[in-house]
C-alpha cells in the first residue's frame, strides 16, 4: 500500500537454515514462537543493523502454512524512503528475522556430523530486516503462498564439542 507505506512480508519459515554447529529449523507449531516483541511495535532494520532503523512492525502472525508474516510500515527518514522505494521497485524482497532461541533440541542424533538438525522449539522474534543476503529465500517479499526456492547451502563444521541443549549452551557476554 504505497499511501500507508506499508508491505505484508514472510519473515520465518521452517526451512533448515545452515549454522555453526548443523541445520537450525525454526518450529512455528503452536506455542513456539513468541510474537510479543514483534507485536509492540517491532522495528524494522536494514541488514540487521541496529543503527538502521527504517520502520515498524504494524502486526505480526503465523500463518497455517507455518510461516511468519508481518504487516510493516516504512518511516519517512532519508533512509527508509530510499529502502521502501527500492522494495517498491523490487530490488529489496529478501526479508529476515532477528531472535533469541530460548531452547532447542537435537531432532536426529543418528545422523552424520554434518547433517545434525536442530528444531528450534522455543524462540522469540525481536526485529525484522530487509536484508541483501538472506539466509532463508523461502520468505521475503511477494513470498506469501506457493514460492518455495530450495536452499543450498551447507553448514560450516565446528571443531570441539557440538552440544548445542540449553545446559550447554555458550553464556552470553
Amino acid at each position: 500500500d504505497a499511501e500507508k507505506r506499508t508491505v505484508e512480508v514472510a519473515f520465518s519459515s521452517e526451512e533448515p537454515v545452515a549454522r555453526w554447529f548443523g541445520w537450525e529449523v525454526l518450529s512455528h507449531q503452536s506455542g513456539a514462537c513468541d510474537l510479543s516483541r514483534l507485536n509492540d511495535g517491532g522495528a524494522v532494520l536494514f541488514n540487521h543493523d541496529r543503527d538502521k532503523h527504517i520502520g515498524v512492525v504494524e502486526r505480526a502472525w503465523l500463518d497455517a502454512d507455518k510461516k511468519g508474516r508481518a504487516l510493516i510500515r516504512f518511516g519517512t527518514s532519508e533512509r527508509a524512503a530510499e529502502k521502501w522505494q527500492d522494495v517498491q521497485d523490487g530490488i529489496l524482497r529478501h526479508v529476515s528475522v532477528g531472535y533469541d532461541i530460548q531452547d532447542m533440541v537435537l531432532d536426529n542424533p543418528e545422523a552424520d556430523y554434518d547433517d545434525y538438525r536442530y528444531i528450534v522449539t522455543n524462540w522469540q522474534a525481536y526485529e525484522i530486516s530487509f536484508v541483501t543476503v538472506p539466509a532463508d529465500t523461502s520468505v521475503g517479499v511477494g513470498r506469501m503462498a506457493d514460492s518455495p526456492e530450495t536452499f543450498v547451502n551447507q553448514p560450516v563444521k565446528p571443531e570441539g564439542n557440538r552440544d548445542m541443549s540449553i545446559e550447554n549452551k555458550p553464556a552470553e557476554v
